[in-house]
């Protein structure tokens, strides 16, 4: 049973059964819930000294399964797969960890608050930190060599009597009373000893001279960035500045006609953010037979698709950049060869968001795995966008490796121009000999006027055109969307107002509902609990959510309902009311 701490009311620990494998199945383990983090240990005893692994909540989602299992995940390599004794029990565990995850997600964007207010002044804290750590630990040497020394000092001196006062190191003759000779064993283990004792004193002392050098190499190198970073900002901060100016002058410099009017702030469908992906994908990835070089054609193609899409992510606003992090993992079968891929997407952040000119930056790994082929897989990094690279930005580099981890092919390029692929001929990554590298994908231009339509391409652009016997939940139908394509941008601003508005009423009143259930499951209602997370949790009529064995997470699978309805002519009266 799991069970409250009195003493420490953040915390919540007890005993539950996590899957481990197929042969084991679901073992008992005791959970311990502190500060947002989900902590397990086979026994109690090993909270002292061994955890077999923690989740941060901040980050993670949590599942409800049925009346006892439920699955807490942190992406595709932090999964728990739980079942509680009762239904009571996994609900109580359910509501401390959506309380934890929510106060750990609040104190986390406390502290991105905190930090993006000033980020030259928390960079500096930053490194005064690691400088007073240093200088801490540089004092504690400093102490121990000086107590080595003097024990050193103090050693050496009664060696020094030992051999010239009379004592007798050895067994000798006149070992009674007066000076009596040392055995020549008892003189070699004083020489050990003098040259071990000096050799310690000597060693401390190197150590703390390179200390000392060391910390002031970094205190100067630690001065110069700071120093370099604060003039950059200042510069951009100028730039931008200028630039916003330059702007507002020439809109006051036209008359508002000649300007026309503003545009909305772009409205994207499923479609539209699905589409680039596909377009490339189905052009260009069936060219090959399959097997190692279908797949690096393949991750050409899909890391080009970085350029263009926005992916579903849960997003962070930083005050001066927007964060997306994209969520879920991609499916494709080629059907020519059979094999199934599977990909993530990486970070995407967009700079600028207050002043000056947009831009865009993709960060982080990405990995396809094709499951069709066990251990065949290809890890793609996007490199982050620096000031001080020397290197070109928007690099990408990779290599597709088989079970084994043999590398069979290399690539690199910059995921806004060109990506280039060479086949390993012999050895290893970093060492191998490579054919010549070929082109895998270069970047289309264009077509004139894509600004206007928000930079897609002839195809994607084309599936905005409206079609008979779409669903009514289909974003083509949108009055603001077909209003503004029309021109009349004062309506279309008013309906969209009013469509915003209503999708937060709906949030809201979901939120209450989520609220009161977890009020009634903490006052041990589990019935009345359970009616209303029902209530509140939103039911896709056309998906439902499962486990993928394949990416180790869950995700919305297709059951049937849409194309049958199309073809019918009749969608029933199943639909929610969104627009």
């Amino acid at each position: 049973m799991a069970e409250g701490i009195v003493n420490a009311p953040e915390e919540f620990r007890g005993w539950l059964l996590k899957w481990t494998n197929y042969i084991k199945g679901y073992q008992k383990r005791w959970f311990v819930l502190s500060n947002g983090l989900l902590s397990y240990y086979r026994t109690q005893e090993e909270m002292t000294h061994t955890c077999r692994g923690t989740i941060n909540l901040a980050g993670a989602f949590i599942d409800t399964l049925d009346s006892s299992n439920f699955v807490v995940t942190n992406g595709p390599s932090q999964v728990y797969h739980l079942r509680a004794l009762n239904e009571v029990e996994r609900q109580r565990w359910v509501t401390a960890l959506e309380l934890a995850k929510a106060k750990a997600v609040k104190t986390l964007d406390f502290e991105d608050e905190s930090g993006g207010e000033d980020e030259r002044g928390g960079s500096g804290c930053l490194g005064d930190t690691f400088l007073v750590g240093l200088k801490a630990k540089l004092k504690e040497l400093t102490s121990a060599h000086d107590v080595v020394n003097k024990n050193s000092l103090q050693l050496l001196k009664i060696i020094s009597e030992l051999e010239e006062g009379g004592v007798g190191v050895g067994t000798g003759e006149g070992g009674g009373g007066g000076k009596a000779p040392s055995s020549p064993r008892g003189k070699e283990k004083l020489g050990h000893f003098k040259a071990a004792a000096t050799a310690l004193v000597k060693a401390a002392q190197e150590f703390v001279v390179q200390a000392e050098c060391t910390e002031r190499r970094w205190s100067r190198a630690l001065q110069h960035e700071l120093s370099a970073r604060a003039q950059l900002q200042e510069n951009m901060e100028k730039l931008a500045k200028e630039m916003h100016g330059l702007e507002a002058e020439a809109r006051r410099s036209f008359p508002k006609e000649e300007i026309g009017p503003l545009p909305l702030p772009r409205q994207d469908s499923v479609e539209d953010r699905v589409i680039p992906d596909g377009e490339d994908v189905a052009d260009n990835g069936t060219t090959e037979d399959g097997g190692d070089e279908e797949e690096t054609f393949f991750d050409a193609v899909e890391m080009s698709n970085d350029e263009l899409t926005k992916p579903k992510s849960v997003s962070k606003f930083r005050g001066k950049y927007l964060v997306c992090y994209p969520i879920g993992n991609t499916h494709i079968v080629f059907h020519k060869s059979g094999n199934h891929y599977t990909w993530n997407k990486v970070v995407t952040t967009i700079h600028n968001i207050i002043i000056g000119k947009l831009w865009i930056d993709q960060s982080g790994d990405a990995k396809i795995t094709n499951h069709t082929i066990p251990g065949e897989e290809a890890n793609i990094k996007f490199h982050a966008y620096s000031y001080f690279s020397r290197e070109r930005q928007r690099r990408l580099t990779g290599s597709v490796t088989d079970e084994s981890g043999k590398t069979h092919y290399v690539l690199k390029g910059h995921w806004d121009e060109a990506i280039r692929l060479a086949k390993v001929l012999d050895g290893e990554e970093k060492t191998a000999t490579l054919s010549e590298f070929e082109l895998a994908w270069t970047n289309v231009p264009p077509k004139p006027g894509h600004e206007a339509v928000y930079g897609f391409s002839e195809f994607t652009s084309s599936l905005n055109e409206p079609e008979e016997g779409v669903a009514p939940t289909d974003s083509r139908l949108r009055p603001d969307q077909r209003l503004m394509e029309q021109g009349n941008f004062d309506e279309a601003n008013k309906f969209k107002q009013k469509l915003e508005e209503k999708q937060r009423s709906k949030r809201r009143k979901r939120e209450a509902l989520a609220a009161k259930a977890a009020e009634a499951a903490a006052a041990g209602d589990s019935e009345e609990a359970a009616m209303l997370e029902k209530e509140a949790t939103h039911v896709p009529l056309w998906f439902q959510k499962e486990y993928d064995p394949l990416t180790n997470t869950m995700m919305h699978v297709y059951k049937g309902g849409y194309w049958e309805g199309k073809v019918r002519g009749d969608w029933g009266a199943e639909f929610p009311d969104i627009f």
